[in-house]
């Protein structure tokens, strides 16, 4: 695996994201609650995996995220399937997310997304960004 991108989606993004599977005013109220993300997308042959940490400035807010991207991830992979390919926890305000990887690898490395996942501020801004 590569590291191919490494960035922040931004709320902007996320309400983008939202509205092309949801619909406007379910997209408004999710990003509304967005403080902060940091996203690592690699690459393996033809394989993209992606762990996307979010911070939200409610616990409403994190579980409206949630829920929000369990309905992607049921448009996106069907029913689940036994090789679930796709890993959803919220914690408090964060909500992690990891996609694209074997369901024995994501167990193998979850804890320790979690364990090393930093909060900092971000200078000159009023929103917080996670460090996967």
């Amino acid at each position: 695996w590569r590291e191919i991108a490494n960035d922040t989606m931004g709320e902007l993004s996320v309400h983008c994201l939202f509205y092309q599977h949801l619909g406007s005013s379910a997209a408004a109220s999710i990003a509304q609650g967005w403080d902060g993300d940091s996203f690592v997308a690699y690459r393996n042959g033809k394989d993209v995996a992606f762990v996307w940490a979010t911070i939200w400035d409610s616990e409403t807010d994190a579980v409206e995220f949630l829920e929000g991207y369990q309905h992607i991830l049921a448009k996106k992979y069907g029913p689940q399937p036994s090789g679930l390919r796709y890993y959803i926890e919220k914690r408090g305000l964060t909500v992690l997310i990891i996609e694209g990887l074997e369901r024995q690898q994501i167990n193998h490395g979850v804890d320790s997304v979690w364990v090393e996942m930093v909060l900092v501020q971000a200078p000159f801004s009023r929103q917080s960004i996670l460090l996967p």
